[in-house]
């Protein structure tokens, strides 16, 4: 998301010059919270220690995953017949 609206915004403000780098939330917090970048995004809430280090978060986008199975999976068959709940889901990740 973050390079196409990099690249809209410079369309319209060619003179702006944005930087993209990637590195993960901790690097992402530790850069934001030091002054080295002057937006950070990341996909985890926001911690109430970063919150008191100066941190403010925007909600922009929301990630997504999809669960895959492989065919090798011993309960492969037990899963295809009667599917998984939500929770059953969010435990297995949470």
């Amino acid at each position: 998301m973050m390079i196409t609206w990099a690249e809209e915004f410079q369309a319209l403000h060619p003179k702006v010059r944005i930087d993209i780098s990637a590195g993960g939330a901790g690097k992402v917090m530790a850069d934001t919270l030091a002054g080295a970048v002057d937006i950070g995004m990341i996909s985890r809430g926001i911690t109430s220690e970063e919150v008191a280090g100066g941190a403010y978060g925007i909600a922009v986008t929301r990630d997504a995953f999809f669960a895959t199975i492989s065919v090798q999976n011993p309960v492969l068959d037990q899963l295809l017949r009667q599917g998984i709940t939500s929770e059953v889901l969010a435990g297995l990740y949470v």
